[in-house]
């Protein structure tokens, strides 16, 4: 029953965003949000003396909560890449430039990430490192951005070619 509520919940936003004109999946993602992952009451253990306690509850959603979103981002890139177009980047200038933005878009996620975590927990390198991969993820939102500025024509396909790889 909790999952009908939800999916009825996201198509009510995802309608009423539809009817001011704004892409549908805005206001399903608004839902998912507020909803949050402790609605269905499944949430990682953070507690070392929890989760020797309940480790095989944990592990399922553990291992789930890793996999999910990583097979939920291939489909999204499956779904978002029908428009990319390979050929515009045969040029190298524009494969120069394809590597250069995702440089940017790298250093700029995870230098800030992994400082401020260094400076802010005083904990070791690694661990500030390992925040800084983390926070260098692809956001779901910026996807969606790149696709509606694909649509209105902002971008053209080489371009949203380069801001999506």
């Amino acid at each position: 029953m909790q999952i009908f509520i939800i999916l009825l919940l996201v198509r009510i936003m995802g309608w009423l965003l539809a009817l001011i004109k704004q892409p549908p999946v805005i206001g399903e993602i608004i839902v998912g949000v507020i909803i949050g992952h402790s609605v269905l009451g499944n949430s990682l253990e953070l507690e070392q003396k929890q989760l020797k306690r309940r480790w095989e509850d944990s592990l399922p959603i553990s291992i789930a909560t890793i996999i999910v979103p990583y097979g939920a981002g291939a489909a999204l890139s499956i779904y978002f890449g029908m428009r990319t177009s390979l050929g515009s980047l045969n040029d190298p200038l524009h494969g120069g430039i394809t590597v250069l933005i995702f440089a940017v878009a790298t250093l700029i996620k995870f230098l800030p990430a992994t400082l401020m975590t260094k400076c802010v927990t005083h904990r070791s390198w690694r661990f500030s490192t390992s925040v800084g991969i983390l926070m260098n993820t692809r956001g779901l939102v910026e996807l969606i951005a790149l696709n509606i500025d694909l649509q209105l024509n902002i971008l053209s396909p080489g371009l949203f070619t380069m801001f999506f790889l």
